[in-house]
């Protein structure tokens, strides 16, 4: 996480430097914040990982009923939809080139749980499992823009390079009690 912090913090001073470098361009310059919705697909992710996921949770739910214990579960949802965030710097090279920096930030958080009580030979128990996964993403993109001659709409045509920073956190808590006392309480990270 403290590499993607470095990487956070790096980015937010080169968009105020950019910002100030951008000013004193003016007219040759632009730059635009950008906000918007992108629809990731991982067929690997949503139709192994998570169908994985949700039967292991979903069958030691089923054991547990079968012990005589009350179950429920959260199943994972599939990686859908996210909010992005970003900002471009557009350098005019030509009055029909154009060069663009530009960086987002992408982020999204799946979850599952598994809530288990009942009682067997008179001691009561209680068990909470909880697991959660993050996706943070931050592509760097340089690309070059060929503005074509309209004028009642700015039309272009790119091509260009991007470089992804990514991170990953998968996170389990449980907390399993024996006549409301803890018996086995703990977490696990798995950071990449």
């Amino acid at each position: 996480m403290k590499n993607f912090r470095v990487y956070l913090i790096w980015m937010m001073l080169l968009f105020l430097g950019l910002m100030g470098w951008a000013q004193e361009q003016q007219a040759k310059n632009s730059l635009s914040l950008r906000l918007g919705y992108g629809i990731p697909y991982s067929s690997t992710f949503n139709k192994e990982y998570v169908p994985a996921v949700n039967a292991q949770v979903k069958e030691t739910a089923e054991y547990l009923q079968n012990l005589g214990f009350s179950s429920s579960y959260l199943p994972m949802h599939k990686l859908s939809g996210l909010i992005l965030m970003g900002v471009e710097l557009e350098v005019k090279a030509t009055q029909q080139f154009w060069l663009v920096l530009g960086s987002e930030f992408w982020s999204k958080g799946l979850n599952t749980a598994l809530d288990v009580a009942g009682n067997i030979d008179e001691v009561s128990y209680t068990i909470q499992d909880v697991g959660k996964m993050n996706f943070y993403v931050i592509p760097i993109l340089a690309t070059v823009r060929i503005n074509l001659p309209f004028e009642m709409a700015r039309i272009y045509l790119g091509g260009g390079l991007g470089y992804y920073l990514s991170y990953l956190t998968i996170k389990q808590q449980w907390n399993w009690l024996e006549n409301s006392e803890a018996i086995d309480t703990g977490s696990r990270d798995l950071r990449a």
